[in-house]
């Protein structure tokens, strides 16, 4: 008998299984999985919609999906939302954004909260990779204020960390949740 536990949330699955004090510990092996598909997801997503093949609607399917950046949770989340606009009969033109933004207003909240809970340096991170800038640029130190080796530092326990910031694959830095990246860059 074999068990699967997923989660998008690196941090959570961590402690549920490298910590001595939880019952799971040492009883699975951590897999890290890539973004969902785009075109595959776009394909999965537009099939449930309400009327797929009404006007507009592929493109604010393909529009959520990309919003999504591959995130299983936001994705579903994003999805819902578009669903219910066009089944309530909202023009597919708009749906997308509207979709959106009513996911960041029902998000917004946790994102203040993870917002005010980081320090300066670690915001001006977060900040960075909302704007696909790199967090320990030379110009990013500059215009903060900031030491690189601050910003190294902050790159470092946000990654540690696991809750907001993540490395795939040794790759660079990025933001977990698409729509902290999103709320970021809206604020």
């Amino acid at each position: 008998m074999a068990y699967l536990f997923a989660g998008s949330a690196p941090s959570l699955m961590r402690m549920l299984f490298a910590d001595r004090q939880r019952p799971f510990f040492g009883q699975a092996r951590p897999l890290d999985l890539p973004p969902l598909p785009a075109e595959e997801t776009v394909r999965e997503v537009l099939a449930l919609m309400p009327d797929p093949d009404a006007a507009g609607v592929a493109e604010a399917t393909a529009r959520i999906v990309s919003a999504a950046g591959g995130h299983p949770q936001r994705t579903m989340l994003l999805a819902h939302h578009l669903y219910d606009l066009l089944d309530r009969g909202a023009p597919a033109v708009d749906a997308a954004e509207r979709a959106l933004r009513v996911a960041l207003d029902e998000v917004s909240d946790v994102c203040d909260a993870v917002w005010r809970s980081l320090h300066r340096s670690e915001r001006v991170i977060c900040a960075a990779l909302a704007d696909g800038i790199p967090p320990t640029s030379t110009a990013l130190a500059s215009e903060h204020g900031i030491p690189r080796s601050t910003l190294q530092r902050a790159v470092e326990r946000l990654v540690e960390d696991a809750q907001h910031v993540a490395r795939t694959a040794g790759g660079p830095p990025q933001l977990l949740d698409p729509l902290l990246a999103t709320w970021i860059r809206r604020r």
